[in-house]
Order: structure tokens, then sequence, then C-alpha cells
């Protein structure tokens, strides 16, 4: 997940998080994990096309659900933070894996269809909070400083999320408008044959094809 880079960033930088006091907010850390965030969006958007983005959403949950065990941790960005954060929660709460792991599955999603940072936000942290409530010391560390990662460090994965979306929508309306125009050219056709077309016609059409290429050049 993209969010829980920073978590890497942090833990490495800090320590070990003390449990009683919440995660301290130091203005040079912010601008490491921002700028870390910026690299592992920039790698996210030359790797993954819209499609693969879509597919990878869809297996998330399945690979989650398939077994007692996690099959694939999806808390990280790349293997190596995937493999920080998993090595974190092995070794203060092995137990909680599977949960925390759909927390963050469920996270990624709500951002990829963009119901609201706040909401996305809030709904993570109490899902962290009732996974591991079983674990105080877990409680306590990784839950409240995942959390707090996220709603500090949150809104350039919420807008790389939502310009996905974007993107997708763009496309599927030039797409519309491409058969619309390709049906209409083939009327055009079979108007000609029978006697020709009128101004208003042919000012109608102009506007539709100024229409697809304006769409074409948002994508």
């Amino acid at each position: 997940m993209l969010l829980l880079a920073g978590i890497m960033l942090v833990c490495g930088a800090r320590g070990t998080f003390i449990e009683s006091e919440p995660m301290p907010v130091d203005p040079q850390l912010l601008r490491q994990i921002v700028a870390q965030l910026k690299l592992s969006a920039a790698d996210e958007d030359s790797s993954k096309s819209p499609v693969a983005a879509e597919v990878a959403q869809q297996s998330r949950a399945k690979r989650n659900d398939s077994s007692s065990e996690v099959e694939v941790w999806e808390c990280g960005v790349d293997n190596l933070t995937k493999y920080i954060s998993k090595s974190k929660i092995e070794r203060t709460c092995p137990q909680l894996k599977k949960p925390i792991n759909q927390c963050c599955i469920t996270h990624d999603e709500c951002y990829d269809e963009q119901r609201g940072r706040e909401f996305c936000d809030d709904t993570f942290c109490e899902c962290l909070n009732v996974a591991t409530q079983s674990s105080p010391v877990c409680n306590r560390r990784e839950g409240r400083s995942f959390c707090e990662i996220v709603r500090h460090f949150g809104e350039l994965a919420y807008i790389k999320a939502g310009r996905h979306e974007t993107m997708d929508a763009t496309k599927m309306y030039a797409d519309w408008l491409k058969r619309i125009m390709k049906f209409k050219k083939k009327r055009m056709a079979e108007t000609d044959r029978d006697g020709g077309k009128d101004e208003g016609e042919e000012e109608r059409e102009e506007k539709e094809e100024r229409k697809v290429k304006e769409s074409e050049r948002l994508i």
C-alpha cells in the first residue's frame, strides 16, 4: 500500500515507538516521507497500466481470503517495504497478520473508489483498532502508528488514486464518442446515397468531431 511506505521510513528513522505517546511529526521527516511517496507513485505509474491496476484490486481480497494464512501481503508499495512491514507485524503480533492485511486491502480499495479521504482514513483506523484489540502492544504501537501515517500523509496517495479514476472515465467517454461518430458516418454515407443532407446536419457533425478530439487530448 502506497501510504505505508511512510511507516517504513518512520520506523527506520525513529526506531521503536513509545507505547504511551503519539507519533511525533518532524517537518524534516515529513519532507522525506513525501519525497519517498512521490518516487513510489512515479514508479507505479510507469509500471502499472489501468487494466493491471483493476485486476490487482479485484484479486487482493481473494488472495487474503483463500486460506487461514496470508498469501499476499498488501501493506507496502514494493517488495522491500512489504517485507519490512510484514516483519514488523510478525515480530509484534504475528497472529494478527491476516486482519491487518485486510485493513490495508480495504483502505486501498476505498481510495481507488474515491469514497472520500477522511471517510477512508477513519475506516482504516477503526479497522486497525478492531483488528489489534487482542494485542494491547500491537494496538498501541502498530495500530496507532499506521493510522497516524495515513492521516498525516494520505493526501498524495488519494489524489493519485483519483487520477487513475479520472483517466479511466475520460477514456470511456472518448471511446463512446468515437462509436457515436462511427455510427453517424455510416448514416451519412447512406444519406448521401439517398440524396444528401442539409446544413444543420453538417454543423452538428462538426461539433461532434470537435468533442471527440477534445476528449482525446484529455487522455
